[in-house]
């Protein structure tokens, strides 16, 4: 048999047992705790103390009125993190290689098994022990890694170190059950399930199907760390390598990535709500990601700061004039213009003029008693962290550097101008001129 006839096979829904293909459905196949399939008249299956045969078709439609569907009660999702991860679900942790795919996983890990509030401002709602398979990294990063991280002995914190084992799927779902666990990753997938062809959607719904099973049957949710395509402007699920049944099998999609300023990740969810693209900020001593706030809310700060220093100085500016003298490449002409409009909510840039054909808007500094300009260029930049380090109290700017005059008798001091700050919302970060 040529390998298309055997693809279109398993596409139908047949498997190969015993060099022969047989129907699931027809002929009641069970699938065994490892996630092979039997006849159910086999050894394998009456040995397999938890194998179901698969559902028979219905033998017609069920047909419910509207009015009772909506008189049913609505359904009750238990997360064990927030609005992100449902406990018995299934989830993918997506991102080009060294992005930072499974320092985020063992981070994830920590919170959950250590039962920590939140992590990236969602709520750890359902702490527990955590299987953690690793199965491509090195043993002593990862020591090293949770070593950093302050893990302490008594954390219920799984870990497997190598390759996978013959029975796989099987010896997961026992390390699941017996240690009780809430939360198990799988880093990465392909090393655990060995898929032939990703882009196969067939043979990636079969490898899939097993692990969701797992997760059902013990009410603990898995997360398959793996890798995101390497095109160009993929967004959502078409950044995930391989077919979209990856992405259509899964209870969430988590995508990292990585730019010159940030890494950030944000989420796709079935159930809950998106995580919005969010910066991860990385403590290289510590190892703990934490949040650096939205991206926008990061990139508002730093096209803010580009504003003020523009309008330093200047008579009033048109909008226009402003877009065309700021990198617009760099923050997109509407971040400019909403970073614009923030600074006039919040005083610090005047607008004057009515808007109109001769008599456009244009914008200044705003001249009060408690705001100034003092034409540093060692100023206070607002502190987006960022997953690549964090920047030392000892690496800031002083805040008089390159601020001081001297009088007659050569005496140093500061300028007294008063300093603009500009703090914007969902944000700690203030800039200070």
């Amino acid at each position: 048999m040529s390998k298309g006839n055997g693809e279109q096979l398993i596409s139908n829904g047949h498997v190969m047992i015993d060099g022969q293909w047989r129907s699931i459905k027809r002929d009641g196949l069970i699938q065994l705790e490892s996630g092979t399939w039997a006849l159910p008249d086999s050894a394998e299956a009456k040995e397999s103390p938890k194998a179901e045969p698969v559902t028979k078709p219905q033998a017609r439609f069920i047909l419910t009125p509207l009015g009772d569907l909506l008189a049913e009660p609505p359904e009750d999702i238990a997360y064990i993190w927030a609005d992100t991860i449902p406990k018995g679900g299934l989830s993918l942790l997506v991102a080009k290689p060294k992005v930072g795919k499974s320092t985020l996983a063992r981070n994830l890990a920590l919170r959950i098994a250590r039962g920590d509030a939140e992590f990236l401002v969602r709520k750890i709602m359902g702490p527990g022990p955590v299987v953690y398979l690793a199965l491509e990294e090195k043993r002593s990063e990862v020591r090293k890694h949770f070593e950093k991280m302050g893990a302490t002995e008594d954390l219920p914190i799984l870990v497997h170190i190598g390759s996978a084992p013959e029975e796989a799927l099987q010896e997961l779902r026992t390390a699941i059950i017996d240690s009780k666990a809430v939360f198990a990753i799988v880093d990465p997938l392909q090393r655990l399930v060995r898929i032939q062809d990703l882009n196969d959607y067939s043979q990636v719904s079969l490898a899939l199907e097993p692990l969701m099973q797992i997760a059902r049957d013990t009410n603990c949710h898995i997360m398959l760390v793996h890798h995101a395509n390497k095109g160009i402007g993929r967004e959502g699920g078409d950044m995930i390598l391989g077919s979209t049944a990856l992405f259509g099998g899964v209870d969430c999609a988590l995508i990292m990535r990585r730019t010159e300023t940030h890494r950030t990740i944000e989420s796709i969810q079935r159930y809950g709500e998106d995580l919005p693209k969010t910066v991860l900020a990385f403590d290289a001593a510590t190892g703990l990601t934490t949040s650096g706030g939205t991206l926008e809310d990061a990139q508002l700060a730093e096209c803010g700061k580009d504003v003020l220093e523009f309008l330093a100085n200047r008579e009033p500016t048109s909008e226009t004039d402003i877009k065309e003298n700021i990198p617009a490449g760099q923050y997109g002409r509407g971040l400019i213009s909403k970073a614009l409009r923030r600074l006039k909510e919040q005083g610090k840039v005047e607008r004057h003029g009515s808007g109109k054909k001769n008599d456009p808007y244009l914008y200044s500094l705003a001249v009060a008693e408690n705001v100034g300009f003092s034409g540093c260029k060692d100023m206070v930049t607002p502190n987006t962290p960022s997953i690549f380090a964090e920047r030392g109290a000892d690496q800031m700017p002083s805040r008089d550097s390159g601020c001081a005059d001297s009088d007659q008798n050569g005496a140093i001091h500061e300028i007294n101008k008063p300093r603009i700050q500009v703090a914007f919302p969902s944000s700690t970060d203030v800039l200070e001129m």
